[in-house]
C-alpha cells in the first residue's frame, strides 16, 4: 500500500481521536521514516484530505464532506425503501 494511502486509513481507522496526530506518531505508526511521513503528509495536505493544524494534522474537509454526503445518502435511500420506492412497489 503507498504512503499516503496507510497514513489516511490509519487517521480514518480512529476518526474517534479527539487530538491532532503528530508527525512523529503517524511516522510510527505507520512503519516509515519522519521524512517520509512530512512528504506524504504534504501530499494529503494539497488535495484536503488532511488538515494541518497548529499542533499536529486532523482529518481534511474533502474526506469529512465526502462522509456527510456519504450519510445522507445513505438516509434517503433507507428513507425511500421503507416507503416500498426503490423497487417500484407501493
Amino acid at each position: 500500500m503507498n504512503g499516503p494511502v496507510v497514513i489516511l486509513k490509519l487517521m480514518l481507522m480512529s476518526a474517534d481521536r479527539v487530538r491532532p496526530w503528530k508527525v512523529t506518531e503517524i511516522a510510527l505508526e505507520c512503519n516509515i521514516t519522519i521524512t517520509s511521513a512530512y512528504r506524504y503528509l504534504q501530499k494529503l495536505t494539497k488535495h484536503e484530505m488532511i488538515t494541518r493544524t497548529s499542533s499536529g494534522y486532523i482529518i481534511g474537509s474533502l474526506v469529512l464532506d465526502a462522509g456527510s454526503k456519504y450519510q445522507l445518502a445513505l438516509a434517503k435511500a433507507s428513507n425511500i425503501r421503507n416507503r416500498g420506492e426503490i423497487y417500484g412497489s407501493k
